[in-house]
């Protein structure tokens, strides 16, 4: 095994002590220690960079297992930064950057240092040291040139290309200064002109909009003109509209008979049923129903077993129109033909026998004892297709069909009637399928309002 050590400080005086220059190729030696930058001074320079690479040259080493670089102290050499084969990395102290590699091929190995920091521990003599095998696995040691870095003086020549390569760049700045102030003025000028313009665009803008807005007012003052005059014009043609022509009589509500020429002076009319009291089919039957209303309508019945309705008869001609299509019933004028499109239908109330009493004043039932009641029914359209008729007030309508006829501009509400009739012997018939919604028992009807 063959161990070599060489020891050799090299410095290149500048003026005064400067860096050594690596840089100068030692054909004996297979590998280098150089550094860079080659001037150094504190002012000029941040880093300094130290590789150790291989220097091609005739060397018994054929394969590295083991690179360091190390500085000089009082004590010795000390290692900064270190790599071998099977790391990965370099490994040295903390604050350096390290960079290190060895492969199979001596030609590619390398280790390289970065001192970041230019200070007292940044100068000095550094060397690399080499260890490997050679063509006979024996061991191999070698070491570079003793790498002394200094600072040095910053030469006048130097520092006068500095001053003059900075005089150039002055004049540079210089020259592109002016030429950026006189576009900046330039755009100062232009920007200047568009402000203006926009000034006047904008005032110009304002008055357009105030114009807008003025136009936007009138449209809305004509808005609600002619919403206005469409509600008046629809209030005009509600109530326009008049109960249609023929003889009929319509279930009064609580409020009254529709305020319509066609039921204007006519004189209260009613019919008031005796009643039974007691369950139907007997005390023991659980059809125990009494005689009930809706509290809608205009019904009334006493302690002593009388219920009553009252009706709005239209018993003169006032009105031609017809009546519209749909599904439901009125009632029937005695001794009158039903409205155009309408068919006839009775039922036959069998009241209280005993006493055999009651009242009536109407044109709707043949008599006061079990009264048959006429209506005119029509099934022409659906009830759910909304149908012209007055709206003024409101009124009732028999159901026909299951559904409640639906009118335009009002709400419905069903209503229904019960009447507890004679449970002897029942008489209560049906004279035809013309007839309201009923089952023998009680009576709908469908109340039309606002």
């Amino acid at each position: 095994m063959i161990l070599h050590q060489v020891s050799l400080v090299v410095v290149l005086l500048m003026l005064k002590c400067g860096l050594g220059d690596g840089d100068v190729a030692d054909s004996g030696r297979p590998f280098l220690l150089t550094g860079s930058p080659s001037r150094i001074n504190r002012y000029m320079n941040t880093q300094v960079t130290l590789d150790c690479e291989h220097n091609p040259s005739d060397t018994s080493m054929t394969k590295v297992f083991r690179m360091k670089i190390a500085r000089k102290s009082e004590l010795g050499w000390t290692t900064i930064v270190e790599q071998r084969d099977i790391w990965n990395s370099p490994r040295g102290e903390r604050v350096l950057k390290k960079f290190g590699n060895i492969p199979d091929d001596i030609s590619e190995a390398h280790l390289q240092v970065v001192l970041s920091t230019l200070d007292a521990t940044t100068y000095g003599i550094f060397m690399c040291t080499v260890i490997g095998y050679d063509s006979f696995n024996d061991f191999v040691s070698s070491k570079t040139l003793e790498l002394n870095i200094q600072e040095s003086e910053i030469p006048t020549k130097y520092l006068l290309d500095i001053v003059i390569e900075h005089q150039h760049q002055l004049d540079r700045l210089k020259e592109e200064t002016k030429t950026n102030n006189i576009e900046l003025q330039t755009a100062i000028k232009d920007l200047q002109q568009s402000m203006s313009e926009f000034f006047k665009n904008q005032s110009a803008l304002q008055n357009r909009l105030d114009n807008v807005q003025t136009n936007l007012s009138m449209v809305g003052n004509t808005e609600r003109y002619v919403t206005s005059k469409i509600l008046e014009l629809e209030t005009f043609r509600n109530s326009t509209i008049q109960w249609p022509a023929g003889f009929y009589a319509l279930l009064q509500p609580k409020t009254g008979c529709p305020v319509d020429m066609a039921f204007f002076g006519g004189t209260h009319r009613f019919q008031k049923f005796h009643v039974q009291r007691k369950p139907l089919g007997g005390a023991s039957s659980s059809k125990s129903h009494s005689s009930a209303f809706s509290n809608t309508t205009h019904f009334h019945a006493d302690r002593k077993g009388y219920f009553s309705l009252e009706f709005c008869e239209v018993t003169k001609e006032f009105n031609t129109s017809p009546w519209p299509r749909g599904s439901f019933c009125v009632n029937k004028i005695l001794h009158h033909r039903c409205p155009g499109g309408f068919s006839a239908g009775s039922v036959l109330v069998d009241t209280e026998d005993r006493h055999r009493s009651g009242d009536a004043r109407n044109n709707v039932a043949d008599r006061i004892v079990n009264p048959t009641l006429y209506f005119c029914c029509q099934r022409s359209a659906s009830p759910l297709r909304p149908v012209r008729l007055p709206t003024s007030s409101p009124f009732l309508l028999y159901r026909l069909g299951g559904s409640c006829q639906l009118v335009e501009g009002m709400a419905v509400n069903e209503e229904f009637v019960r009447i507890h009739t004679e449970t002897d012997g029942n008489g209560n018939q049906v004279s035809s399928s013309h007839g309201p919604d009923l089952d023998l028992e009680n009576r709908s009807s469908c109340l039309k309002r606002k």
